[in-house]
């Protein structure tokens, strides 16, 4: 299966879990592109002289503000290699407003930054459960004290309240085992889920790659989209260079 069919599967199987909408997105057909359907979601296929590109919109619907992520194939159908930039690439709405399109290397800074706060939380988290569990030793116990003396024969009575304390460290030593266990836990899966993200990133977000004929290329884009209003339809073309061909892309975007 070659990561073109993996990215629609993957979108498939987003529907059916449920994800949580408020923006629909849609692929909009222009002269000479066509939208086909694989599994129900909807693809643009855009022919020029040498290249081709099919678009799969892998969030359709998205959080209102959210970035928009699509899919791109593209297939070389000329007979020399083509050469594809995705710094190239440009995004612009209906008043030539022009849209962030997220880099590789910026994609996985923002996740590398994000896994650094995470582990400072978790650091800062095991240093407050290490402290408690180093207290975890000592008990308090109080009491009371009644007593009754007889002295020339008068007798005496005495009240009083005593408080102690005292320290098990076979407890503590459980404890600061245990808060430390949970600490490395917490940090390993910090580090491996990360580590799966930027994964995620090096094999599915677009690099520069030069398209053999014949032969085909998939990665994804990511691009900002602000907010829009309850009455609003916003337009999109993206601007995708292969080559010596651009092909350019109309989406739209509604609540």
């Amino acid at each position: 299966m070659n990561l073109f069919k993996t990215l629609v599967l993957l979108f498939s199987i987003c529907c059916l879990v449920g994800c949580q909408t408020t923006t629909v997105i849609n692929l909009r057909e222009q002269p000479g592109q066509q939208i086909y359907y694989k599994q129900g979601n909807a693809i643009l296929d855009s022919k020029q002289q040498d290249s081709q590109v099919q678009v799969l919109s892998l969030e359709p619907q998205v959080q209102n503000g959210s970035r928009i992520t699509l899919a791109l194939n593209l297939i070389n159908n000329g007979n020399s290699n083509l050469e594809f930039k995705p710094e190239g690439i440009s995004v612009v709405n209906q008043s030539s407003e022009q849209m962030k399109v997220f880099s590789h290397e910026e994609l996985v800074k923002e996740e590398k930054t994000r896994q650094n706060w995470s582990l400072l939380a978790a650091a800062v988290s095991g240093a407050a459960d290490a402290y408690s569990a180093s207290q975890s030793g000592y008990s308090t116990h109080t009491g009371s004290i009644q007593s009754t003396t007889n002295s020339n024969g008068r007798i005496y009575n005495t009240n009083g309240t005593y408080r102690g304390t005292t320290y098990d460290p076979n407890q503590a030593r459980i404890a600061s085992e245990l808060a430390s266990q949970k600490s490395e836990k917490q940090i390993a899966g910090i580090v491996n889920q990360g580590a799966s993200k930027i994964s995620t990133l090096d094999s599915t977000i677009a690099r520069r790659n030069t398209i053999f004929p014949g032969k085909s290329y998939t990665g994804v884009i990511v691009f900002d989209a602000p907010r829009i209003q309850a009455d609003e339809q916003r337009l999109y073309k993206v601007h995708i260079p292969i080559g010596g061909d651009t092909h350019v892309i109309d989406l739209s975007q509604e609540l």
